[in-house]
């Protein structure tokens, strides 16, 4: 029986990882699709034939005067416990106070829920109500800015809704004819001896 466990877990595991998404190319005339690509992994190939590729929460599209940081890092507890990875938006309104490390280029933001996020030099994005309009993406070295106008296509990870129920429907399948086969042992020849 924990045969049959270990398959089904494997499988529900695999399915999450292969074939589940793919890239998707979205209107730049739809604002609304544009500005929800800050969780997603994109494709941006511009006008000029470059082509360039963001993880989630490491872009954000500035449509109108915005405050916030975006970006990935770690959440810490009042006591300084590490609680978990953190993925995402803190607005002013959350915020408690700031603090730039000037030795390592870390910012630590204090919520008012008491808790931490520490965000590493290259892993987030401060937006200012002075941040131009357009995509901003960055990484360790730059952070840079894509005006719409330049962009030739935007493609973003979407979920394949077909490619997931066949590869569930294909796990579950073969978990399926395991079971089966296991359970019917063959006693003898199935082939007759030729005699009535």
């Amino acid at each position: 029986m924990k045969k049959y466990i270990s398959i089904i877990i494997i499988i529900i595991f695999f399915t999450q990882f292969i074939g589940c998404y793919s890239l998707e190319p979205i209107s730049l005339n739809e604002i609304n699709d544009i500005e929800s690509i800050d969780n997603q992994s994109v494709r941006i190939t511009l006008n000029k034939g470059e082509i360039i590729t963001s993880q989630p929460y490491y872009h954000t599209f500035i449509l109108r005067p915005s405050e916030y940081i975006i970006g990935v890092g770690k959440k810490y507890n009042a006591q300084g416990k590490f609680l978990e990875s953190f993925y995402g938006k803190i607005y002013p309104y959350n915020t408690d106070s700031l603090l730039l490390s000037k030795s390592d280029k870390s910012l630590n933001v204090w919520l008012k829920s008491k808790e931490r996020i520490k965000f590493i030099h290259g892993n987030y994005f401060d937006v200012t109500k002075e941040a131009e309009s357009g995509i901003w993406y960055w990484n360790e070295k730059a952070t840079n800015k894509i005006d719409q106008n330049e962009i030739k296509s935007l493609e973003t990870d979407k979920l394949n809704i077909v490619t997931t129920s066949l590869l569930a429907l294909g796990g579950a399948l073969i978990v399926t004819i395991s079971i089966l086969s296991s359970k019917f042992k063959h006693e003898g020849s199935l082939v007759g001896n030729g005699s009535f």
